[in-house]
């Protein structure tokens, strides 16, 4: 018990002796760091900007890419529609189940049902 909390203790000592050995950042270098950064992402961007007008503009690909999304928007719209008719012959369903029983119940179950009515 007590070796293995002299073997944690020696273990963290280590570990702060190494964090103290670490060169100390200063703010200069915090600066410098930050400005590299910028500068990395101002020539990234001009180098996309360079790629896209680079690339050529009768890209075979493109026609198809936006076939794609054309296609891929219209199956959206009609899935929507296709839910939204089910919804409404769900709910109509519903409704001419409820009048015929409420008919049943007023007149006694005299009538066509749907089957014998087609």
């Amino acid at each position: 018990m007590i070796g293995r909390e002299l073997n944690d203790k020696k273990e963290r000592f280590q570990r702060i002796e190494m964090l103290l050995q670490e060169p100390v950042t200063t703010q200069s270098e915090l600066e410098r760091l930050t400005a590299e950064v910028t500068r990395l992402r101002r020539e990234t961007g001009q180098l996309e900007q360079k790629i896209e007008m680079n690339a050529p503009a009768d890209d075979k690909l493109h026609i198809y890419k936006t076939q794609a999304n054309s296609i891929s928007k219209k199956k959206a719209e009609k899935e929507e529609e296709a839910k939204k008719l089910e919804m409404e012959k769900m709910s109509l369903e519903k409704m001419m189940r409820e009048k015929e029983e409420k008919y049943s119940r007023e007149k006694g179950g005299k009538y066509m049902k749907r089957d014998d009515f087609r």
